[in-house]
């Protein structure tokens, strides 16, 4: 299929799976796409949340899931969390996580383009993250006091299922690996 006979959403999900950052470094440390749980849906915790036996708040802890673990979802149910506005619980193989700390995601991984299109914005496309998510790796000082703070604290950097970016260079690597240089221009 050529790009010209594309829809816009069908490009930026094809251009999704590579949506990094491009430091075009090092790349020892970071692989482009982590190893997610097959599963139609998906849920990435965004905090250290404890897995529960019941839907409840206070019932049995039987695990605690870290920053951008992925599950599988099997299910919302209604459960209790007194004093929070949420009742809703996600149900996975493994115990019950309060809805709220988690993000709902798929795993959607697409094929990556080798080149970029020419534009009226001028070479490059717009792209969305089809992962729970991608490492990226920053060219320079990190501009986000956020991306700031993880680095200090010697966290991995990522960018999010469903963000949207734009992309303006691929950079092939050793054994063919593609990563994209998102520009922080919008």
């Amino acid at each position: 299929m050529s790009i010209e006979r594309l829809s816009r959403r069908s490009f930026i999900k094809l251009a999704g799976l590579s949506a990094g950052a491009l430091a075009f470094t090092s790349l020892e440390r970071v692989s482009p796409v982590a190893d997610f749980p097959q599963a139609e849906h998906l849920g990435r915790v965004f905090s250290k949340v404890e897995l529960k036996a019941r839907p409840d708040i206070d019932s049995q802890t039987v695990g605690v899931l870290y920053d951008d673990a992925v599950v599988p979802c099997l299910r919302e149910v209604a459960g209790r969390h007194p004093y929070r506005y949420r009742q809703r619980w996600v149900e996975t193989p493994d115990g019950y996580i309060w809805a709220s700390e988690v993000q709902p995601v798929r795993n959607q991984p697409n094929q990556p383009l080798r080149s970029l299109p020419q534009t009226s914005l001028g070479q490059g496309m717009w792209v969305e993250v089809s992962v729970p998510y991608v490492d990226i790796l920053l060219e320079g000082k990190p501009k986000s006091p956020g991306f700031r703070a993880r680095m200090e604290a010697g966290m991995p950097l990522s960018l999010y299922y469903s963000q949207i970016l734009w992309v303006d260079q691929i950079k092939t690597y050793e054994k063919g690996a593609l990563w994209y240089r998102v520009n922080d221009r919008y």
